[in-house]
């Protein structure tokens, strides 16, 4: 695996060729498998007026949270977009993946990371949580779907939130 260079997380690649094997193993066991879709709050404004290292810097601080809350050998995440981190938690249900997701929140939060840019505001971010049993009539899009509507919902929400969505 190569590395996000800002993140020092799994790339987008990675992430396509993990979750493809994670939904055929819950295929085959019958087995929970969730996604969570993670994304700063505020980014595009804190990108836009601050230095290119004070951006790789919280990047990468939020980043490190995301890395050090990953307990279990098969649980994964990358870099999935500019702001935007997907992490996937093979046989882990709904109630699980909640969990994890408040956990995540809850310690970006507490990194206190206040980039002048944002008047004090601290960075923080809004997570989407699918979870779903793999199935030979489901497709993986569908979860990936499902985890960014749910995104989508936690951003209308005014960020700083988690929204699951149970497929």
């Amino acid at each position: 695996m190569v590395p996000d260079l800002v993140t020092e997380v799994s790339t987008r690649a990675h992430f396509d060729i993990r979750c493809n094997q994670e939904w055929r193993r819950g295929t085959r066991d019958g087995s929970s498998l969730s996604l969570l879709m993670i994304e700063i709050d505020a980014f595009k404004p804190a990108r836009s007026s601050s230095s290119k290292s004070d951006v790789h810097d919280f990047l990468n601080r939020v980043s490190a949270v995301l890395r050090s809350t990953l307990s279990r050998p098969g649980d994964f995440v990358a870099r999935y977009g500019d702001a935007r981190f997907a992490m996937l938690l093979p046989i882990t249900d709904s109630v699980g993946a909640l969990i994890v997701a408040e956990d995540l929140r809850k310690a970006v939060e507490a990194l206190k990371l206040a980039p002048s840019c944002l008047e004090k505001r601290l960075v923080t971010v809004s997570l989407g949580v699918a979870s779903i049993v793999p199935s030979q009539d489901l497709a993986l899009p569908a979860l990936i779907a499902a985890s960014e509507k749910a995104l989508a919902s936690a951003k209308c929400e005014g960020g700083n939130h988690v929204e699951r969505t149970i497929l």
